[in-house]
């Protein structure tokens, strides 16, 4: 029988995704630092964090 492979987005979209949310979060920490902190402003910064190395996880993990 032919082996079925299963179809995952290519490493260079999930590159993309890794450089829009640490510029994001880049932004949010510049944000804190002229306003002051805020909550909305440290959660924001926090998950554009985690988005970010979750999606670097995604580029470096095995295939």
């Amino acid at each position: 029988m032919a082996e079925r492979r299963i179809k995952t987005p290519p490493r260079w979209f999930f590159s993309i995704l890794v450089i829009g949310a640490f510029v994001a979060c880049g932004i949010y920490l510049g944000m804190i630092r002229v306003e002051g902190v805020s909550t909305g402003h440290v959660i924001r910064a926090v998950g554009f964090g985690v988005l970010g190395l979750l999606m670097l996880w995604g580029v470096l993990g095995k295939r």
